[in-house]
C-alpha cells in the first residue's frame, strides 16, 4: 500500500490540478533545454560521469565510487515521447547506480513534435549498438513509461531486423505499452492523478505522425513478444497504464514468454521517482532482478 508521503503527494497533485499544468507547459509546447540529456550538477556529487553521442544526442553514463560488476542498465526515460527527462528521473537513475553498483546510462531520444517514431528507432538501434560496444558486460534495457515502450518495441524491432540480442533483460517501469488506448473510460481517466487521457492522445498523435498506433513500433502490446528475452514489468494498480499490463500478462502466458510483474496497489503513474519508501523498495527489487 502506498506510503504517507506518497499518499500526500497524491493528494497535492489532485488539488492543485497537476493534470492540467502538465498539458499547458508540457505537451501542447515541450520544453527544450540547452544542455538536454546532461545530468544536472546537484545529482552527480560522488560519481563518474562519462558522456557519448548518437546522432547528436547525448547519453550519460553514471559510474558509481562502488562499482562492483560488468553489467550496465541503459535507461530510456518518460514523458509522452515529447519531454526530456526531468530532475526526478535523473536522481532516481543517480540513486540507483550508488545502490546497485552498476553502471546506468540515461540515453536522450529523438523526441516529438520533431520527430516520430521511426526516427526514434532508427536512432535507438544505433545507441544500443554504440554503448554496448564501448562498455560490453551484461547489458539490461530499463524505461519509465514512454521509455518503457519504447524499450520493448525496441527489443520486437531488434529481432525483426536479425539483429542478435545483446541485452539479459527487459526492466519496464509503469510502460506505456498501447497508444490506441481504446478500452480506456472515464472512470479510469479520474482514478489516475497523474496521466490523462487526452494528454496522452496529444503526444501520441505527434509521436505517431499520424499512422496506426496498433503497429508494434507504437503500440508494443501488439507486437510479438518471443524471443526478446525475459521481461520484468512494475505497474501501479490506479494507473491508465495499468489495463495495458493485463492484456500483456495474458498475451506472455499465450506465448510461454517469461514475465514477472510487481503489481503495486493504490500506486499511481511513476511512484517509484518520488523519494520516499516506495523508490527504495523498486530500486531493491531492479538489484534483485540483475
Amino acid at each position: 500500500m502506498p506510503s504517507p508521503q506518497i499518499k500526500l503527494i497524491y493528494t497535492i497533485a489532485k488539488w492543485t490540478r497537476f493534470q492540467d499544468f502538465y498539458v499547458a507547459r508540457n505537451v501542447k509546447r515541450a520544453p527544450r533545454s540547452k544542455n538536454r540529456g546532461k545530468i544536472p550538477s546537484m545529482f552527480t556529487r560522488g560519481v563518474k560521469i562519462e558522456e557519448h553521442t548518437t546522432d547528436g544526442l547525448l547519453s550519460s553514463t553514471i559510474i558509481p565510487p562502488n562499482l562492483q560488476s560488468n553489467k550496465h542498465i541503459i535507461y530510456y526515460h518518460g514523458g509522452h515521447y515529447i519531454n526530456e527527462a526531468d530532475p526526478l528521473m535523473y536522481n532516481f537513475a543517480v540513486n540507483l547506480a550508488k545502490k546497485s553498483g552498476v553502471k546506468v546510462t540515461m540515453s536522450d531520444y529523438p523526441l516529438a513534435p520533431e520527430n516520430t517514431y521511426k526516427e526514434t528507432h532508427h536512432w535507438a538501434v544505433k545507441n544500443l549498438d554504440q554503448l554496448v560496444n564501448h562498455y560490453g558486460g551484461e547489458t539490461y534495457l530499463m524505461g519509465d513509461s514512454a521509455g518503457g515502450g519504447l524499450v520493448l518495441a525496441m527489443a520486437q524491432n531488434l529481432k525483426k531486423l536479425g539483429k542478435p540480442k545483446r541485452y539479459k533483460k527487459l526492466l519496464l517501469l509503469c510502460p506505456w505499452l498501447d497508444l490506441v488506448m481504446g478500452n480506456l473510460t472515464d472512470k479510469d481517466d479520474k482514478r489516475d492523478q497523474v496521466l490523462q487521457i487526452k494528454t496522452m492522445t496529444l503526444a501520441r498523435n505527434q509521436y505517431s505522425g499520424g499512422d496506426d498506433c496498433a503497429h508494434f513500433l507504437l503500440s508494443p502490446l501488439y507486437g510479438d513478444l518471443t524471443d526478446i528475452g525475459d521481461i520484468v514489468v512494475w505497474i501501479g494498480t490506479e494507473e491508465l497504464n495499468a489495463k495495458a499490463v493485463i492484456e500483456l500478462e495474458k498475451k506472455a502466458k499465450q506465448q510461454s514468454v517469461p514475465l514477472t510483474i510487481y503489481r503495486e496497489e493504490g500506486q499511481q503513474h511513476d511512484y517509484f521517482l518520488m523519494p520516499v519508501r516506495e523508490q527504495k523498495e523498486v530500486i531493491g527489487q531492479i538489484i534483485g532482478e540483475l
